[in-house]
């Protein structure tokens, strides 16, 4: 049942079924190797996490503005918490990267899993895995089978966004800014040969952004 659950919300087959066994399609290997990776950053998490309080008893308090990250990996987190602090309380609330900022600098949570870059002096950060970002395309779209994809015809393409006030729509509202005003892009991009059965993605990497002097504290999803 969850196996469905979960074909359902990706919109894609991750099984192929037969009366012996079960094999994982190519989005179902994908999605395993992803989580396979989020994995191995949960137990670093958790012990950073841990060391806040330095006690077993108190409420800590967390943000999440990564809606893949709080599906996948803090579950487990929370799990691993309630395991080693069976007497303390969790809250978790989501939101975008600067609504959890500002809560942290409101002392309204105490730690957030939030995406870089975080413009604020007084926030530590700790990058926990890097990511990327894509554009996918249907097959007919006249962009699907370039190979390479100039950052002019991107910015010049209709694009499904995520809510304005996220890290990620910041950095490419900035990304189309730049490139409709002329002005230098810290953004390339790359055709992504690897595709999940109907879908073309164009890839994006930046450098990192130079970390801030640390005071308070946020966690980088």
């Amino acid at each position: 049942m969850q196996i469905r659950q979960l074909e359902d919300e990706v919109g894609l087959q991750l099984f192929t079924r037969t009366p012996r066994r079960v094999i994982l399609t190519e989005a179902g290997e994908y999605l395993l190797d992803r989580a396979r990776k989020i994995l191995r950053e949960h137990a670093t998490a958790l012990a950073e996490i841990a060391e806040l309080g330095g006690v077993e008893h108190g409420r800590l308090r967390l943000g999440s503005a990564s809606a893949e990250f709080a599906t996948l990996q803090l579950p487990h987190i929370l799990q691993g918490l309630r395991e080693k602090f069976p007497n303390s309380e969790l809250a978790v609330s989501a939101g975008t990267s600067q609504t959890l900022v500002d809560k942290i600098m409101h002392g309204e949570i105490d730690i957030a899993f939030v995406s870089l870059p975080v413009d604020n002096s007084s926030i530590t950060t700790d990058l926990l895995f890097s990511d990327e970002i894509v554009a996918i395309a249907h097959p007919s779209h006249p962009m699907a089978n370039e190979r390479y994809i100039s950052a002019a015809a991107l910015a010049g393409e209709k694009l499904i966004l995520g809510e304005r006030g996220g890290n990620t729509r910041r950095m490419i509202d900035d990304f189309l800014t730049r490139q409709t005003s002329g002005r230098t892009s810290r953004w390339n991009f790359r055709g992504r040969r690897r595709s999940i059965r109907w879908s073309k993605t164009i890839s994006a990497s930046a450098p990192p952004e130079p970390r801030p002097s640390p005071t308070r504290s946020a966690k980088a999803a």
